[in-house]
């Protein structure tokens, strides 16, 4: 171990602490100086841009179907009765419909839809075209009033109760609404 004296130990601490406090005082001003200037060249440099000629930027906001809107999907949904034998799951019937409407939605399977997704929003009061999702099950609310929709199911393409015994069994159903995305432009 090599000993080492007090003294010489203070002034090389003195000596960091002058020279750290020196460089500090020569390189603040200088950095506030480029940036003054910096900014004073690029506001000169700089053309004057006319209001009209300002970039355009755009917003999106985002609104629930309306119950006409809802009618819509209702209308296609009952119109798709028509096909002999559903293509597909519930969900892919349910996903398909939407689509024909005009309400598209990246897929998603009853599970996931069950537990909502960022294309519809959880809802208490459904109006016709809401969507009325079990576990392991998704619909189209046709009459809320009446408590039916319309979905795939073992005998095919069908408007239901959810007051049958079935669907009772299988537990309450969560409604959800389809949000649908607006895009403005704003000057």
């Amino acid at each position: 171990m090599i000993a080492v004296k007090p003294s010489s130990m203070v002034r090389a601490h003195t000596k960091h602490v002058f020279w750290t406090a020196v460089l500090c005082v020569l390189t603040v001003p200088a950095w506030g100086q480029r940036t003054t200037q910096s900014t004073a060249e690029t506001s000169q440099n700089q053309p004057a841009v006319e209001p009209s000629a300002q970039p355009v930027s755009t917003t999106t906001s985002s609104h629930l179907v309306s119950p006409d809107e809802g009618r819509v999907i209702t209308r296609v949904a009952l119109k798709s009765r028509k096909s002999s034998r559903p293509r597909g799951d519930c969900s892919h019937v349910v996903h398909a419909i939407y689509q024909q409407a005009g309400f598209p939605y990246r897929y998603a399977d009853s599970t996931e839809l069950y537990d909502g997704t960022e294309n519809f929003r959880r809802v208490s009061h459904p109006q016709p075209g809401d969507l009325a999702v079990w576990r392991g099950h998704a619909a189209i609310m046709v009459n809320p009033a009446q408590h039916t929709f319309f979905g795939a199911t073992r005998s095919g393409l069908r408007v239901e109760s959810y007051d049958l015994k079935y669907w009772q069994h299988r537990g309450t159903p969560r409604f959800f609404r389809y949000v649908k995305l607006r895009t403005a432009q704003l000057r």
